[in-house]
């Protein structure tokens, strides 16, 4: 059994009514940007498009994604290139700050990534 947020174009979609569908999921795909899986409901074989882009923690994983990616360059582009002298003169604040940043986005980031699949 699975559930979903069921959708056929936007046109046409109602966001404020819910379907309810219980059945076996026969098949589940990728084809980018939606998910698809093909669920068996009374005699009928529903193809279901799972709507990422219409879901806002899929927006903040994006944006999160984004500050990693962002957090990482930052890292290697300014502060790698002199890590050599940081046994002598120690850590610099700015490498302890990005340490912090990377470790929060990169744990919201999975978490956002578990939300997604509920």
């Amino acid at each position: 059994m699975a559930f979903s947020v069921l959708h056929h174009g936007w046109a046409n979609y109602d966001q404020t009514k819910t379907l309810d569908y219980t059945g076996l999921v026969e098949e589940i795909t990728y084809e980018n940007p939606h998910g698809m899986l093909q669920l068996q409901h009374e005699d009928k074989t529903w193809t279901v498009v799972l709507a990422l882009a219409s879901d806002p923690v899929f927006h903040i994983k994006l944006i999160l994604l984004l500050i990693g990616g962002l957090n990482a360059g930052f890292f290697h582009r300014f502060l790698a290139p002199s890590s050599t002298d940081w046994e002598q003169s120690g850590v610099p604040m700015a490498a302890r700050a990005v340490t912090v940043c990377s470790i929060v986005v990169w744990t919201a980031v999975i978490a956002c990534g578990r939300l997604l699949a509920h």
